[in-house]
């Protein structure tokens, strides 16, 4: 339910976006599918491999036979990327052997050519999710047909933390695992 709400905030930040859902959402499709988007939403599953952190991955439908890892993101060269979002848990944890070295999800993704990354750093609640998401589309879309700014999302980010910031004042795993990294 919250992957569907994630993915109707994004449709409407941007409107004809390809969402890619469900059984479509293979390896490929996926890889394909940011060779000419400038903007990227995942709502699945991440997943971090401290022993080796090029291995981490975000969860795609044939993930069992053909991984998105970060090593596959990393090797990309993305001309038009601007935002790349990360509704996955555990997409900024990066590895212990190298502790120095920061390879995880959201690095590759900046590596790839995206400016601005929205990641999480560790298990994060679906609803809470769903909320910030909605958020931060909301914040960077202007509205009357006008292309959203995505140089703005720290800035939606922070609003949007900081509001669930406010609702869930005592319980901070709920809002304080989410970051920005990028320009």
């Amino acid at each position: 339910i919250s992957t569907e709400s994630e993915a109707r905030a994004f449709e409407s930040a941007l409107p004809g976006a390809t969402v890619v859902r469900d059984g479509q959402a293979t390896r490929d499709a996926v890889l394909a599918g940011l060779e000419g988007a400038a903007w990227a939403h995942f709502g699945c599953h991440g997943m971090s491999s401290l022993r080796d952190p090029s291995a981490g991955q975000l969860v795609v439908h044939d993930h069992d036979a053909h991984p998105l890892t970060v090593l596959d993101v990393s090797r990309l060269r993305l001309r038009n990327a601007e935002l790349a979002y990360l509704s996955a848990c555990v997409t900024a944890v990066p590895g212990h052997r190298v502790p120095d070295e920061s390879i995880h999800l959201a690095s590759a993704f900046l590596l790839a050519g995206y400016p601005q990354v929205i990641a999480t750093l560790g298990p994060v609640y679906d609803e809470i999710s769903a909320d910030i998401a909605q958020d931060v589309y909301d914040l960077l879309s202007p509205g009357h047909g006008r292309v959203p700014d995505a140089t703005h999302a720290a800035r939606a980010l922070h609003a949007a933390v900081k509001r669930q910031r406010d609702i869930h004042r005592s319980a901070p795993s709920c809002w304080s695992l989410h970051i920005h990294a990028g320009a």
